[in-house]
């Protein structure tokens, strides 16, 4: 039942799960027990965003600009931008067999 439950919902915790199942043992224990049945613990695989109409804009953009002179670059003001969150912003764990990472 706690296999079923993390191969139907991979990004469940074994915290998640063992409370969601009633499984009879410690957290750890169910960690284990998906090791064994080939689920790991992964950090979840981050998909680009790029759509192919965007993408096709940027390329646009870098070619039409890639000819112009160093004059032109030389007034080009670059920045950095950062980004401040209030949530929990660390890495998505997923469970899934090895090799699976960009399967849907």
């Amino acid at each position: 039942m706690l296999v079923n439950l993390v191969e139907n919902r991979p990004f469940t915790t074994a915290v998640e799960a063992v409370r969601v199942t009633h499984f009879p043992a410690s957290v750890r224990t169910a960690q284990r027990h998906l090791k064994q049945s080939g689920l790991r613990n992964h950090i979840a695989a981050k998909k680009m965003l790029v759509t192919p109409r965007p993408r096709e804009a940027r390329v646009g953009f870098a070619l039409e600009h890639l000819a112009r002179d160093e004059a032109f670059s030389s007034r080009v003001v670059f920045s950095d931008e950062k980004v401040f969150q209030s949530s929990r912003n660390g890495s998505i764990r997923v469970y899934r067999p090895r090799n699976s990472h960009y399967n849907e």
